[in-house]
């Protein structure tokens, strides 16, 4: 791990994600790049100046939209500045970019760009129908990357990963891949692995062929310490939220397809799922984009 991105927007969800990469940045040695996106246009329209015609062009003077501006890049330029001057007093090496656009996929974009080895975020999570349509941030984000996305909630302490769990149906083209990629990636960190199948009454499996599928996969990947789980819940979500509250799990590997606009309606994404109700650190690797 040679390089860390942190996206930000100067919140407590930004400040824990940044904590947890200046963490990951000592423990391994690695450089930080911390991005802000910013485009005045999107901005303009979501702002309290266009009321009452939200979003109505012409509404602001020039010298409004001038002085509008200016403001929002000067609180930005402060702002970053504050996160480098706390990121050199660790003695981490640190650069901050001002990314000209709201867009995930281009800040997620920049990530790659930079050769970036990690994404670490923070969450406030979304339910209901703001989670069915919109989503948070961060799982637009986690939608868009193709580096691996480290998604916290709380203000962590150092990241030390004894319990890690990797849930799977461990019949996805690409996961044995993943978990490596992983385990090079943390390879610091002395943990155990749970795999773990959750199985339901809609897609129940056997306890012989879920051990099986397991034991293939391991053959694959061959994880230093690690145990098999079968975990029977009513559904799947529910299943891996209760199972790592149960077994004190440090940290969740998940894959991703990056399910985006109508295709996402229609599938249900439990990576995302766990990013939103789990309290625990989501840690989701791209599997494949889908449109």
């Amino acid at each position: 791990m040679k390089r860390i991105f942190v996206p930000t927007d100067f919140s407590t969800c930004g400040n824990n994600a940044l904590e947890m990469a200046i963490n990951l940045c000592k423990e391994y040695g690695a450089a930080l790049e911390v991005a802000h996106g910013f485009n005045a246009n999107s901005e303009l329209i979501s702002s309290d100046f266009i009321s009452p015609f939200q979003g109505v062009p012409g509404t602001l003077s020039p010298e409004q939209i001038n002085e509008f501006v200016a403001e929002r890049v000067k609180y930005i330029d402060e702002n970053l500045k504050a996160v480098a001057d706390r990121v050199k007093e660790e003695g981490i090496e640190v650069r901050t970019h001002k990314v000209d656009s709201a867009l995930f996929d281009l800040l997620a974009a920049t990530a790659q760009e930079l050769q970036c080895d990690l994404v670490v975020m923070g969450t406030h999570g979304s339910s209901g129908i703001e989670e069915a349509l919109i989503g948070s941030n961060t799982q637009k984000f986690v939608r868009n990357s193709k580096i691996p996305v480290l998604v916290v909630k709380d203000k962590p302490g150092m990241p030390v990963f004894k319990n890690v769990a990797f849930f799977s149906t461990f019949t996805q083209e690409g996961e044995r891949k993943i978990y490596n990629d992983f385990m090079e990636l943390f390879q610091k960190q002395n943990f155990v692995t749970h795999l773990v199948y959750v199985n339901t009454p809609s897609h129940f499996l056997s306890s012989p062929e879920a051990e099986k599928r397991m034991y293939e996969f391991i053959e694959n990947t061959k994880p230093n310490v690690f145990e098999t789980h079968i975990y029977n819940y009513h559904n799947v979500e529910e299943g891996m939220i209760n199972y790592a509250a149960e077994n004190k799990i440090d940290l969740v590997v998940m894959a991703t397809h990056g399910y985006s606009g109508f295709r996402r309606l229609m599938h249900t994404s439990h990576t995302e799922s766990i990013i939103n109700h789990g309290e625990f650190p989501v840690l989701s690797f791209w599997l494949g984009k889908q449109s």
